[in-house]
């Protein structure tokens, strides 16, 4: 998961077990509508069949922090599985490193997509899924389940060694510590433990949870704000169904932040002025998300943007797209064009639906836009 939060989603702080968006897929994606319809959601049967074992979306939902505060929400998930399943690789039992780094450097070149961060407690290849969801620093909370057949007991034993405090809640361990005993722990090379103050192992879920707020892992260890109870959210990501990587960003001042970005990265009054006027911004949307699928040979992009109901939907579209065919990315220097071929562009519903694939330069560059915040084609 890349850890790198661009300008549009301050406030986020850099999470060691963070890879963003690593590769993706069960062997069978789960449609997120489906998970919800099937029952997993807070007022489902534990006696239930079909909510026996919820997907990888539905759990990392479900320990999510609730969206709120100042700044724009933004809920992150990759199922590397799925990813390493769609590229011909299966690390379910472990893999050499040698064979990983070769994984991730094509996916790297297919997606612009893998930065692996990492940390002596794991490895990449033991990674099912990661998620990280939140506003700003403290409360942002990341996530990373773990295969099912590691053995967790030996992050407890060096969290403990390194004195950090333990306490509970309910059945999962919380671990505690000052920055300063964070950096004593790393060591020299800065990478023996998550940087995040507040650790928690989950050792049923085999999950772990990392936070700088022990009120937010608190929270998301109980499942208090789960997102499937969030209609923003849901719709948003229902157009995604089945991508194994996704990003949501809620709220209208996230596409606001992006305006001043079309007149370049730091443009004068009067530019943001002239460039308005020349290529006016859409119009405001609750929630914009974007998810990434692997397949050999090349990635695939589908960015949503919601809109408030149809007809705004209509409006936006062919602004939508103008902006994507002939915008030009500060960031990057060049044109939209280089970065993404758009193949398509709909409505469906509410939502505005913008299918990409890799532009001139060769890889798909969504999670390189992002973490760069070179999104002025969704400015409102």
């Amino acid at each position: 998961m890349k850890s790198e939060i661009g300008e549009a989603s301050s406030g986020w702080s850099y999470s060691a077990s963070m890879r963003r968006h690593r590769l993706f897929a069960l062997a069978v994606p789960v449609a997120l509508c489906a998970c919800i319809q099937a029952g997993y959601g807070p007022d489902a049967s534990s006696g239930s069949a079909s909510a026996a074992a919820p997907s990888p979306l539905d759990t990392a939902l479900a320990v999510a922090p609730a969206p709120g505060g100042t700044g724009t929400y933004t809920f992150q998930f990759t199922d590397d599985r799925a990813i390493e399943s769609a590229l011909g690789y299966n690390f379910a039992r472990g893999a050499t490193s040698a064979k990983f780094a070769a994984f991730t450097s094509r996916a790297n070149a297919e997606g612009d997509f893998y930065a692996s961060t990492p940390t002596l407690l794991w490895q990449g290849q033991d990674v099912e899924w990661e998620s990280q969801a939140g506003t700003k620093a403290p409360d942002v909370v990341s996530v990373t389940a773990l295969r099912d057949d590691l053995d967790l007991s030996p992050i407890e034993r060096k969290l403990s060694g390194c004195k950090y405090r333990k306490s509970m809640v309910g059945a999962v361990a919380v671990y505690s510590a000052t920055i300063g005993l964070v950096i004593a722990c790393s060591g020299a090379s800065g990478i023996a433990v998550p940087i995040e103050t507040e650790i928690a192992v989950d050792a049923a879920r085999h999950l772990v949870l990392e936070s700088g707020s022990l009120a937010a892992i608190s929270s998301a260890i109980r499942g208090a704000d789960d997102l499937r109870r969030n209609a923003t959210i849901t719709s948003a990501l229902a157009p995604l169904a089945g991508d194994p990587a996704l990003t949501i960003a809620d709220g209208n001042d996230f596409c606001r932040s992006l305006s001043r970005l079309v007149a370049g990265p730091k443009p004068s009054p009067q530019a943001v002025a002239v460039a308005g006027r020349d290529d006016p911004a859409g119009a405001p949307f609750p929630a914009f998300a974007f998810g990434t699928s692997f397949a050999p040979g090349h990635a695939e992009g589908r960015i949503v943007l919601q809109y408030a109901d149809a007809r705004t939907a209509s409006r936006d579209l062919a602004v939508r797209e103008r902006a994507l065919r002939r915008d030009f990315s500060f960031a990057a220097r060049e044109p939209y064009t280089e970065l993404l071929e758009l193949t398509r562009a709909s409505v469906k519903g509410s939502d505005v639906v913008l299918d990409v694939t890799a532009g001139k330069a060769g890889s798909l560059a969504l999670e390189k836009m992002w973490a760069n915040s070179d999104l002025a084609f969704a400015r409102c």
